[in-house]
Formats: C-alpha cells, structure tokens, sequence
C-alpha cells in the first residue's frame, strides 16, 4: 500500500480519538475516584476528580434494591434513592437520574415509567434524557460498571449542587514524528467537576446511588 492510501482513514481515525474522549470524560463524572483505583477505559486510566457515584458512596447513603439480584429495577427503586437525599432531593427538576443501560431496560418495563415521547421530544438529541420519574429527568450512560451484584448501576443527585468547568474544549492536534516516519494525534482537554456544597451524610446528601442487592 501507498502512504497515501492511508490519507482517506483520517477523518475515520480522528472520529475514533474523540469516541474515545467522550467516553473517558463520561466516565470521570459518573464514577471516578480520584483518591482510589483508577477506571480503566479502552486501556486509558482515568481518575482525575470524583465522579457522581463516588461522591455518593462517600458522603450519603447507598440505596440498595430490595429483593435479590435479578430483580428489575423500578420507578419506586429510583424514587427510594431519591428520598435518601432529604432535602436536596424534594424538587423534581433539580434531581437528575443517570442510569445504566441495563436499569434502563428494566425501567422499560414498568408501566409508570414516562418515556420521551410522553413527555418531550427532543430531549434525547438536546440533552440525553430518555424518560422521566415524577418530574425528574433520566439519563442513561455507558459508564457504568457491569451489572453484577453489589455493583452501582444508578445514581440521583442535585444538579445545581455541581460546578462544570469548561477549561479547554477538545482539540485534537497533528503532529509528524520524521524520525520514525509516523504521523501523531493528540487529543486533549481540560475540564473540572466539583460540589457547591459537600454532602452532610445521609439523609442530607445531594446524591445517592441504587445498588444492586448482593445476593
């Protein structure tokens, strides 16, 4: 093959860079743990800041399914997570609900669940919402851990208790190693989460996690 054969993969190459990018940036604010393991992603370690789950799982507590492991999760499952909260979760449109895919079908399966198109239309392309539970938007994710027991598969927190900072957009560079006759992509990206007011514990915590009941 020609070296210039490799030219029309580029655009292919650079759309797989930023697949990555994105995964690795949901990841960070689902469930990384800046102070324990690093999460790995397509052999990329990531544990930058907390995420959503480790905020959760160190300052509020951890709603775990009744039932045993199997059980589908429901809306009273979720709304369960929600109570634990306390006070930051009595308003409906402050609680976000991030779920994972397996959640998400079992969540496809209670009659009370309220998909987007009973409640909206274009909430999936604008903002990731799949459905809604009493008000509260769900948002499903990648990030999560596999299903198994005792394993984190959604979290409910206070979205204006965040602070999402935007430091440098994605970028992906260029770059050609002449020496080793290579050409180099970096993509690269700054941002930074973090708690407006750190959660008091349980029953008074901004987010909290559904579990699945270890046995």
């Amino acid at each position: 093959e020609e070296e210039d054969a490799i030219i029309p993969l580029m655009p292919l190459i650079r759309d797989a860079v930023m697949r990555r990018m994105v995964r690795t940036t949901d990841t960070e604010l689902v469930r990384a743990n800046a102070t324990g393991s690093a999460e790995t992603v397509s052999g990329m370690n990531v544990a930058l800041i907390d995420g959503v789950a480790t905020i959760a799982a160190a300052g509020s507590y951890e709603y775990t399914q009744p039932g045993t492991y199997g059980d589908p999760a429901t809306i009273a499952d979720l709304m369960q997570a929600r109570r634990t909260m306390g006070t930051p979760g009595l308003m409906p449109g402050d609680v976000v609900y991030v779920v994972s895919q397996s959640v998400y079908f079992d969540l496809l399966e209670d009659p009370d669940f309220r998909t987007m198109d009973l409640v909206g239309g274009a909430a999936t392309i604008l903002r990731g919402q799949v459905g809604s539970v009493l008000g509260s938007p769900v948002v499903i994710s990648d990030a999560f851990a596999s299903d198994a027991a005792g394993a984190v598969q959604a979290v409910a927190f206070n979205s204006s208790n965040y602070l999402f900072g935007e430091l440098r957009g994605l970028m992906v560079e260029r770059d050609r190693d002449i020496e080793n006759q290579k050409n180099i992509l970096v993509a690269t990206r700054r941002f930074g989460m973090t708690e407006i007011v750190p959660s008091a514990g349980a029953g008074r915590s901004h987010c909290a996690n559904l579990v699945r009941p270890a046995s």
